[in-house]
């Protein structure tokens, strides 16, 4: 008997989702792995957008970036200067700011990235670098550091005529570095609310709360001109896995945070399997109750089985030479031959994919099967004779 290993790299998953440009109304997209930096999907990711308040993003980094310098700290307090005084009081400013009022650097962070507030931003580009031409300049040095478009010409993103552009993929990777950097930016980006002055300002992420929640999503950025339309900056986390997505050009708040969302869906469910080398991708996967299901089609014929369906029955019927398991939809119950077996979990018609509990069946059919939880790995082996 010859054990033949196979392995199946399966991410955490919830929902099932394929995902082609199609589904994605905003102009620019990306889907970026956490812990790899892999790019998961993309569409016209590379291409010059005006990010809008996803500027903001570029300046909390410089803030820790100085705090991390040890030059100040965010219970330093920052003064409010004329310039900022009076952002805060221009059309669609949520909260005004007082000439010669003092702030703690935390404060104005939460301001500027909850709320969005440009008269925040701008209060810290003063604090740090003394004027905002500096504290730019400043940011696009951080930028080409990083190797990412260097062309913000403000702190709080202002249309510059033909400036302050970026892209989905500059902005996913600065998100990326962010946390990795300084991870307790998901504190500041992950807050549903904050207080200033006795008032209580909502985070204008709609995937944080309200209709649009998204579970395990903790931060990062909305953004919003007439020039850049919707923008949004988004990262999950389910069972360990992180995922993060940017969206440019959408055609409304609530467009950026379904497409994220449907992003984000993807990402944790993604599933890249290798059968003897060969590479599969873009195969869904859900998980329930603790088991893998997948679609049945896939593997199965991969492994050298026949497959048929019984319409009437709702029955999936696979074989191979001596073998034939018959499995029913919404049914415990799967047959081998001629034993029946029980499931935890039961296929699934999912969308337009048959899924089976995988790790159930497979170690039925004698196949070996180990998960490591640490690499996400599933490796399945199975005998010959």
């Amino acid at each position: 008997m010859k054990k033949l290993l196979f392995v199946l790299v399966l991410f955490a998953v919830i929902l099932p989702v394929k995902v082609s440009a199609a589904d994605i109304v905003a102009q620019a997209a990306i889907l970026v792995d956490f812990e790899t930096g892999e790019i998961l999907f993309e569409r016209d990711a590379y291409s010059l957008r005006h990010p809008a308040s996803m500027t903001k993003i570029m300046t909390a980094f410089v803030l820790y970036e100085e705090v991390a310098a040890g030059r100040m700290s965010f219970d330093t307090m920052i003064t409010i200067s004329p310039n900022a005084a009076q952002l805060s009081r221009m059309f669609g400013a949520r909260h005004r700011l007082n000439v010669g009022a003092s702030y703690s650097a935390a404060t104005l962070l939460y301001l500027s990235m909850l709320p969005s507030s440009n008269a925040a931003s701008l209060a810290i580009a003063e604090h740090i670098s003394g004027t905002e031409e500096a504290f730019v300049r400043l940011m696009n040095d951080h930028a080409r550091q990083l190797g990412l478009h260097p062309d913000f010409s403000n702190s709080w993103g202002e249309d510059h005529g033909g400036h302050n552009f970026t892209n989905a993929y500059s902005m996913a990777m600065l998100v990326r570095e962010f946390i990795i950097r300084h991870p307790t930016i998901l504190q500041v980006t992950g807050a549903d609310t904050m207080e200033i002055d006795r008032f209580s300002m909502d985070n204008t992420n709609r995937l944080l709360h309200g209709s649009r929640y998204f579970e395990g999503a903790d931060g990062f950025k909305t953004g919003f001109t007439r020039a850049a339309r919707s923008t949004l900056a988004a990262t999950a986390m389910r069972d360990g896995r992180r995922v993060i997505t940017v969206v440019m050009n959408a055609p409304s708040g609530n467009a950026a945070a379904d497409d994220a969302a449907t992003l984000l869906n993807l990402g944790l469910n993604w599933v890249n399997i290798t059968i003897e080398g060969v590479p599969f991708s873009n195969l869904s996967s859900v998980v329930q109750n603790g088991q893998f299901l997948v679609p049945v089609r896939e593997i199965f014929e991969r492994l050298g089985f026949n497959i048929g369906w019984d319409g009437e029955a709702r029955q999936v019927i696979m074989s191979r030479a001596d073998t034939t398991v018959v499995l029913t939809l919404d049914n415990f119950l799967f047959r081998i031959d001629d034993s029946y077996f029980w499931l935890d979990v039961p296929p699934q018609l999912i969308g337009n994919s048959t899924m089976i509990p995988i790790q159930a069946v497979l170690e039925r059919l004698d196949y070996s099967v180990e998960w490591d939880a640490f690499s996400r790995t599933l490796d399945i082996g199975t005998r010959e004779d």
